[in-house]
């Protein structure tokens, strides 16, 4: 090799390692919360993504998935839910730019006696571990939480089906209602 085509060989690599390294990292992807909330404390609930003790209002982390929870309202009426959670993703990277990062959102999920409802939080939000933590709380220390189907009509639910999306990230939620057996 002479001594011409080993400077361009050092040129190209040169340039190659500049191209290379000075490409943009991926934007971190965001974080989706969510909180339970009631107006009256439900007779019974049971979400396992939670802590066993749910405080109204505290924001849990939760990864993309498919997530489940039930809860006897404190009418007698009881519900099943399941959820979706997706996140804004981090933005692709561009020639020495970094990629935008995805933004954390909030939301609250709310546990009525006609079904539950969802709503994305503008408002400053209690993240677990933070003070000044809302005095209303219920327990799912009942692990085994088990209704009685003798008191509800399993064969008529009511179906609802609700989708939230702002930004990248989406919260879908499926439930059924089952009423007391009159």
């Amino acid at each position: 090799m002479n001594k011409r085509n080993l400077i361009y060989a050092i040129i190209i690599s040169v340039i190659l390692c500049v191209f290379i390294t000075s490409c943009g990292q991926p934007g971190e992807d965001g974080t989706a919360f969510v909180a339970i909330e009631w107006v009256y404390s439900p007779q019974a609930l049971y979400f396992p993504v939670f802590p066993n003790s749910i405080i109204t209002g505290e924001y849990i982390e939760h990864d993309p998935g498919v997530y489940m929870g039930e809860y006897i309202d404190w009418d007698g009426s009881y519900w099943s839910v399941t959820y979706e959670v997706t996140i804004d993703e981090g933005g692709e990277p561009g020639l020495f730019t970094d990629g935008l990062d995805g933004e954390d959102k909030y939301f609250s999920l709310w546990l009525y006696s006609f079904g539950p409802g969802y709503y994305q939080d503008r408002s400053f939000p209690n993240i677990v571990g933070t003070k000044g933590e809302p005095s209303f709380s219920a327990s799912s220390d009942n692990l085994e939480f088990t209704v009685d189907s003798s008191i509800f009509n399993f064969n008529d639910p009511e179906y609802h089906h609700e989708q939230l999306e702002t930004g990248g990230t989406r919260i879908d939620i499926q439930y059924r209602g089952y009423r007391r057996v009159e």
